[in-house]
């Protein structure tokens, strides 16, 4: 597609479209679409977006300067570490993860991370996180806006209704000139559990 578009995945088919990408070739199947038909299941794998392995995550290429990309999401976050959500994503040294985690107290949060280079660590770094109360299987939207260099990153528990927790964030970390390469950026779903228990 070229031009303004806008799309939307309700993932009702039995296997993924190919404009679907993964980071690296899987090895293995952590993610169903036929488990619950209209949804999308990921494996929470020990597997870091950060690392050189094959992490759980399928995106697709942001293709404007002005874009959004955006998701319902059911998890709850079980040990300290585990994450789950939405990335901007330029390398595995550069990208936004917006999503759901643990505080320092075992609380869900939702949370921003950036990682923007080989020496901030391979799960990034927590710039912003909030507090979240949600149900039990209750969903979390989240949402990336792309506004030329700028992103603004929002949740929320009832579809439609944002709240920004960070606003007019830097792109500059998911630039060609900051991060190299020539690939751009890939918004994705990513889910990550270090599997300790």
């Amino acid at each position: 597609m070229s031009g303004n578009f806008a799309f939307r995945e309700d993932f009702d088919d039995r296997e993924l479209d190919l404009y679907w990408l993964f980071v690296r070739v899987p090895q293995e199947k952590w993610y169903d679409l036929e488990r619950e038909p209209g949804t999308l299941v990921i494996e929470p794998r020990p597997d870091s977006i950060g690392g050189i392995a094959q992490p759980s995550f399928i995106g697709r290429r942001q293709q404007h300067m002005y874009a959004s990309a955006s998701t319902a999401m059911r998890y709850r976050p079980e040990q300290s570490g585990d994450i789950a959500g939405l990335v901007a994503f330029q390398s595995d040294e550069f990208y936004y993860f917006l999503g759901l985690g643990l505080d320092v107290h075992g609380e869900t949060v939702v949370e921003l991370r950036m990682r923007a280079g080989a020496d901030d660590p391979a799960n990034g770094l927590v710039i912003a996180s909030a507090p979240l109360q949600i149900e039990s299987g209750a969903p979390v939207y989240l949402k990336i806006d792309a506004k030329g260099g700028l992103y603004d990153f929002s949740y929320g528990t009832d579809e439609g209704e944002w709240s920004i927790l960070i606003g007019n964030a830097d792109g500059r970390v998911l630039s060609t000139r900051t991060a190299g390469g020539f690939v751009g950026v890939t918004f994705g779903v990513y889910a990550y559990s270090a599997g300790t228990d």
